[in-house]
C-alpha cells in the first residue's frame, strides 16, 4: 500500500511488504507487540480497517514483496518524503534480509526521494547493515560487490534516514545506545526518534546529541532529528505538556531539529479555554495526565481540534537535507 498520508511530516506511506495471509481488501500486515508504546497499534487498528483484520500477535506470518507496491517510488517525479513500512516494522524478525534488500535497492535508486525508517529493532537494522552481500540472490546483487557488507552498499545513501521508535525512558536508554552503535559503524548515516506515542517523560542524554564539549573536544552530532507526539484512537493515554517543553527544550540546548506532531485525542485544559467553550460538551471525556505525582487536567476532544500548539507555537522543525519536501 503506497498512497498519500496525513502523518504531518511526510507525503507518502509505502508498504511494499505483505503477508501472505491475506484479507478481504487483498492486502495484508504483521507486527509484534513489544512494549507498552504497542498497546493501542496505530498500524494494527489499519489492518483491522483495511488489511486482514487479524490481531498482530495471533501467530506468526510468512512475508511477502509486492512488486507491484515496491515499484512505485520510481514513478513518483515530485521529490516525497516517505514512510517506509510503517504498517508494521522493516526490521521484524520474519522478514528475511532478502526482502529487506530488494527495499534499499529501491530506495537507492530513488534518490530525488527521502525515505524515513523506523524500527523498533534497530539491533536488527545492525545486523542486516552486517549481512554478507554474498548471502544476497545474486540476480539483486553486482558481482564485485560480493565481499563486502550491506551497509557498506547503502550506508552513503544521503536519501535515506534511520529512525527507532520510543515511547518512554526505558525504551530510550535501551533503543537509541544500539541506534548510535549503527552510527558508530557507520558514521555517515542520519538518524532520527520518533517519540510516539510519549507515554512517560524522557531524557534524553547529551552524548546521545553530540555536539556538547567533552573533556576530548566537541563530540560528532549524533541524532539528527527528534519528532513527538501523544496518543490517538479510541483508547488513547493523554500527554503531559511538561514531557513535551522537557523535550523541546533539549532539543533546542543540544541544537537538534525538533517536530511536535500531535496532542492525540487529549489536550491540556488551559490549552483549550481561549473562548473555546464549545469544546465543553457533555460528550466529551475529562481525564488526567499525571507524571511523578504532578497532575494536568486533558479533555478528550479528538486529534484535529486538540491540534499541535505547543504553548501557542507549531514546531515544524526539519534537519538539513529534510526539509526540502512539502504536503
Amino acid at each position: 500500500m503506497a498512497a498519500d498520508t496525513n502523518i504531518e511530516y511526510l507525503t507518502k506511506s509505502w508498504n511494499p511488504i505483505q503477508t501472505i495471509i491475506k484479507g478481504e481488501s487483498g492486502q495484508g500486515y504483521h507486527c509484534t507487540h513489544v512494549d507498552e508504546g504497542c498497546r493501542n497499534c496505530w498500524a494494527e487498528g489499519m489492518n483491522n480497517r483495511v488489511g486482514n483484520r487479524l490481531p498482530f500477535d495471533t501467530k506468526v506470518f510468512e512475508y511477502e514483496i509486492k512488486n507491484s507496491e515496491l515499484a512505485k517510488p520510481l514513478s513518483w517525479r515530485k521529490p516525497q518524503m516517505i514512510g517506509v513500512q510503517f504498517m508494521g516494522d522493516l526490521f521484524h524478525k520474519d522478514i528475511p534480509f532478502e526482502l529487506i534488500f530488494k527495499v534499499f535497492m529501491v530506495m537507492q535508486r530513488a534518490e530525488n526521494h527521502t525515505f524515513l525508517i523506523l524500527t523498533k529493532r534497530p539491533e536488527r537494522m545492525y545486523e542486516f547493515f552486517s549481512f554478507p552481500m554474498n548471502h544476497i540472490d545474486p540476480k539483486w546483487v553486482n558481482l564485485t560487490l560480493n565481499n563486502t557488507k550491506v551497509g557498506e552498499m547503502f550506508s552513503n545513501c544521503k536519501n535515506i534516514w534511520y529512525g527507532t521508535s520510543i515511547s518512554d525512558q526505558q525504551s530510550a536508554d535501551t533503543r537509541i545506545p544500539k541506534l548510535l552503535k549503527l552510527k558508530g559503524r557507520f558514521p555517515m548515516v542520519k538518524i532520527w526518534l520518533s517519540i510516539e506515542p510519549m507515554i512517560k517523560a524522557i531524557e534524553l542524554q547529551p552524548v546521545w546529541f553530540g555536539n556538547y564539549k567533552s573533556c576530548d573536544g566537541i563530540l560528532p552530532r549524533q541524532i539528527d532529528w527528534v519528532v513527538c507526539g501523544g496518543e490517538s484512537g479510541p483508547h488513547a493515554r493523554p500527554l503531559h505538556p511538561d514531557w513535551v517543553r522537557s523535550l523541546r527544550n533539549q532539543c533546542k540546548e543540544a541544537n537538534v531539529s525538533f517536530f511536535f506532531k500531535q496532542w492525540g485525542e487529549w489536550v491540556p485544559e488551559p490549552d483549550i479555554h481561549k473562548g473555546r467553550t464549545l469544546w465543553f460538551d457533555g460528550s466529551m471525556d475529562t481525564g488526567i495526565a499525571s507524571e511523578n505525582g504532578i497532575g494536568r487536567n486533558v479533555r478528550r476532544v479528538g486529534k484535529k481540534k486538540a491540534g499541535r500548539l505547543l504553548d501557542g507555537v507549531e514546531h515544524n522543525e526539519f534537519p538539513e537535507g529534510v526539509g526540502n519536501v512539502t504536503k
